[in-house]
This record gives structure tokens, C-alpha cells and sequence, in this order.
């Protein structure tokens, strides 16, 4: 079973644990400076899909980190399919 599960106004302890039991994560910050969230995700094992930001195209690389172009929600949701 899936289920979406928004991380956002909580401690930090509490998002790395959303994060462990994550098995896909989206990204929806398209203008974030490094984009740290998407690399924490990447890093507990999650599948990422999403947008890059201003300078996380450095380490979007796959197999774990699928980038998607800002704003291009057709490739997004392809994207988010294959990754299921």
C-alpha cells in the first residue's frame, strides 16, 4: 500500500524518520538554492523524483535521483510512474 505523506512543519527527528520509511520521495522545490531535502531523501534510501532547484543538478544523477525539468509536470508524473 502507498500513501503520501507531506514532511513539512515538524522536528527534524520526526522527518528523518518519514524519510527511512520512504520508499519514493517528490520534489517540488523548484527554486531551492542546494535543495537539501531531495539529497537527505536520496541518502535514506528513498528514490527521488523531482526538480532540481537552482544547483542540485550537481548530484541529481540515477539511478536514485531522477531529475525533472521546473515546471514540466508531464515528465513529472512519467517519471514518478516509472519509479513505482
Amino acid at each position: 500500500d502507498w500513501s503520501v505523506v507531506p514532511i513539512e512543519n515538524i522536528v527534524a527527528s520526526k522527518a528523518a524518520d518519514i524519510l527511512s520509511r520512504s520508499s519514493i520521495f517528490l520534489s517540488f522545490c523548484g527554486l531551492e538554492g542546494f535543495g537539501l531535502p531531495p539529497l537527505e531523501a536520496a541518502l535514506s534510501g528513498a528514490v527521488v523524483v523531482g526538480y532540481t532547484g537552482q544547483n542540485a543538478r550537481e548530484y541529481f544523477k540515477k539511478p536514485n535521483l531522477i531529475a525533472v525539468q521546473n515546471g514540466d509536470l508531464k515528465s513529472f508524473t512519467l517519471k514518478t510512474a516509472d519509479a513505482i
